[in-house]
C-alpha cells in the first residue's frame, strides 16, 4: 500500500526526478542523494543477497 501511495505522490515523484538528474549531472554522489532521499521519504530497503 505505501508503494502505491509513493507512485500516485506527485511531490514523491518529482523529487526522485530532481534526485535522478541530480545524480546524473555529477552535482552529487549517489549513495549520498539516495540515502537523503529515503530519510525525507521514510523509505527502508532490506538488503538481500541476491
Amino acid at each position: 500500500m505505501a508503494a502505491e501511495f509513493l507512485r500516485r505522490n506527485r511531490t514523491y515523484r518529482a523529487e526522485h526526478a530532481q534526485m535522478r538528474e541530480r545524480i546524473a549531472s555529477g552535482a552529487v554522489a549517489k549513495n549520498a542523494a539516495e540515502a537523503a532521499f529515503a530519510r525525507r521519504w521514510g523509505l527502508s530497503f532490506r538488503h538481500g543477497t541476491g
